[in-house]
């Protein structure tokens, strides 16, 4: 009799315990979820106050299918310290299939590797393009790429970020965007890729591949070269500053290969370029 009351009281301990630990993993979690889904809930409202402050968005009407679909977010916090105000909408390279586990922009045997293509809308005129579009500082509106790269590598978990503007070419091409006319302006961006062994939920998000043979040629965080293009203009109409952006990377392996993606993605981008509309939101 003394046996099965001491089993019983222990028994009744480990189910009390049981419980409170339970308890205890379901509030933590329900915190956690509570947390995620306000600052998710924030972030949506920011994006529909500027997208409205802005009074237009990005579409891309030609997209390959091996582009994720568009994503866009609020860069007011990050472009602080240039004091403007605005969006980015933008792609990377996705899974190569159903069952891939990372998206192709973390492979660096693709040609999608590190590779962006993006549209900011700043409102009104940014300091570094006249209202005519007759002028352009391109070092300038590069600060506001740079801002972006040097944000996304924090956010990738990179504690030493680099994102140095290196050099710009207007090109000789004029680009038709919804029927008019738009410089190409070649540029260079030293920086370095955001693959590694780290986890948050924007590494998950994104995905990558198991680094143990990558890591005998390329080390995490390695430095890559960004060329590629801008297309900036001011429209008047909609008084915002538009900026498409378009970029591959060139890197070299410990043991000196060099990849260099950006001839390859030079035809999709310019079709790309060619396919956005910017599009007035919808005020009802």
């Amino acid at each position: 009799m003394k046996t099965y009351t001491k089993r019983k009281i222990k028994i009744s301990i480990y189910s009390i315990l049981s419980v409170i630990l339970f308890s205890s993993i379901f509030i933590w979690l329900s915190f956690h979820s509570l947390k995620l889904w306000t600052a998710e809930r924030m972030v949506a409202n920011q994006q529909y106050r500027q997208e409205n402050a802005n009074g237009v968005y990005a579409e891309f009407s030609y997209l390959p299918s091996e582009w994720t679909r568009t994503f866009k977010q609020p860069m007011n916090d990050i472009w602080k310290p240039l004091h403007i105000k605005g969006m980015n909408y933008f792609v990377f390279g996705k899974p190569r299939h159903l069952f891939s586990s990372y998206s192709e922009r973390s492979d660096p045997y693709s040609k999608y590797y590190q590779a962006w293509f993006g549209v900011y809308i700043i409102k009104g005129c940014v300091k570094w393009i006249d209202k005519n579009n007759s002028k352009i500082n391109v070092a300038g509106l590069a600060r506001i790429a740079k801002a972006d790269q040097l944000a996304w590598l924090r956010a990738m978990g990179d504690k030493n970020p680099i994102a140095k503007f290196k050099r710009a070419d207007s090109t000789s091409t004029l680009i038709v965007i919804s029927g008019k006319n738009r410089q190409l302006i070649r540029a260079t961006i030293k920086s370095q890729s955001d693959i590694s062994n780290n986890a948050n939920k924007l590494i998950n998000l994104i995905g990558m591949p198991k680094l143990g043979k990558i890591k005998k040629e390329l080390s995490e965080y390695h430095n890559i070269t960004l060329n590629g293009y801008f297309c900036p203009w001011y429209d008047s109409e909609n008084d915002v500053t538009v900026i498409i952006y378009a970029s591959g990377s060139k890197f070299k392996t410990s043991s000196g290969k060099t990849y260099d993606y950006f001839d390859k993605l030079e035809p999709e981008f310019i079709n790309m370029i060619k396919g956005v509309k910017i599009r007035t939101m919808n005020k009802n």
